[in-house]
């Protein structure tokens, strides 16, 4: 029988009404105890790292959850880890990268109710992830309404419903079909021994700003950016396939000084879906010449990541652009 290390984090999966709202309060202990159809798929362990609604996630936090993830991969088959929704795929994508070389599964889920209300999701949802992590496909996965979503590809697109979350740009890596797991598209499998790279022996990560832009966008924004010591990138959820501004209220001039400022600037679509392609149109073509860095089809959430964890690790702006270009674990392509 395989054995999987449950990692709690908090979220809406382990909250309880309290006189201030919902707050995360169950353990790991109370969800397996709850959930009967656990009893039999595998071994499980648990380890509650954290008890934070995900609204309140950090950097700090990734790093926090990654060394645990890494640690039970030394010792059991794989890795569930239960998280609030909001910013799950932020978590899901920051450890694809953090965790190279995957050679066993982290699976993450979560729910829109919580494990003590009537219809909750929560029991499928865990159910299905610790099916998933025992099939043993290797890599970062999110399990959640019965699709199985590439660590790096999930958005939640949906605040309420049971499906919430969508894979980006890629096909679904797999789904639970008749309750058995049917994995169509997994990741490919890496080489090498998985190790933990987490940059800089700091606590968090160089601050990564997320503009979208919208019509009268005031270019002082940028410059406000640049003068703030914790940001050293900004991702830019561009028009289309890169519309930026560079007329009136022109971005390309104050664009120009972030990255004359050692500022990786990267421009991605605030379109769910489709490529940026910053050469088809000339608002597009100008903000390519001052070296922003384009992205492919890659989702906000993986780029925003991956640009932190980047800027952690690098220093050169011409390295970093070179290996946000790179598909390290699926964002790309």
């Amino acid at each position: 029988m395989k054995r999987i290390l449950l990692l709690t984090t908090g979220g809406t999966i382990v909250s309880r009404e309290s006189a201030v709202g919902r707050v995360s309060e169950y353990t790991g202990g109370d969800l397996v105890r709850d959930i009967p159809e656990l009893a039999g798929l595998c071994e499980i362990q648990i380890h509650d790292i954290m008890k934070i609604d995900s609204t309140n996630m950090q950097p700090e936090d990734w790093k926090v959850i990654a060394k645990e993830a890494y640690k039970g991969l030394q010792l059991f088959d794989g890795i569930v880890i239960t998280h609030g929704t909001d910013t799950m795929a932020f978590t899901s994508a920051m450890l694809s990268f953090m965790l190279k070389n995957l050679n066993k599964p982290v699976v993450f889920t979560g729910s829109q109710l919580s494990i003590d209300e009537p219809n909750t999701d929560a029991k499928k949802n865990l159910v299905d992830a610790v099916k998933t992590a025992v099939a043993g496909y290797p890599g970062a996965y999110i399990v959640f309404g019965g699709k199985i979503i590439k660590g790096t590809r999930a958005c939640k697109t949906h605040s309420t419903d049971f499906g919430a979350f969508e894979s980006i740009n890629a096909p679904l890596a797999g789904k639970i079909v008749d309750d058995k797991v049917c994995m169509e598209n997994p990741l490919s499998k890496s080489a090498g021994e998985t190790t933990l790279e987490m940059g800089a022996d700091n606590p968090g990560y160089p601050g990564v700003f997320l503009l979208k832009i919208t019509p009268g966008t005031n270019p002082k924004v940028i410059d406000e950016i640049i003068k703030m010591d914790d940001y050293r990138g900004i991702v830019i959820e561009a028009y289309g396939i890169g519309g930026v501004p560079n007329a009136r209220r022109d971005l390309i001039e104050p664009i120009k000084r972030a990255i004359n400022a050692n500022m990786s600037v990267v421009v991605v679509t605030q379109c769910r879906h489709g490529i940026t392609d910053l050469t088809r149109y000339e608002v597009g073509i100008s903000a390519l010449k001052e070296g922003v860095i384009t992205v492919d089809n890659m989702t906000t959430e993986a780029a925003v990541t991956k640009l932190m964890w980047l800027l952690d690790q690098l220093s050169d702006p011409q390295e970093i652009k070179q290996r946000m270009q790179e598909n390290l674990c699926g964002e790309i392509g």
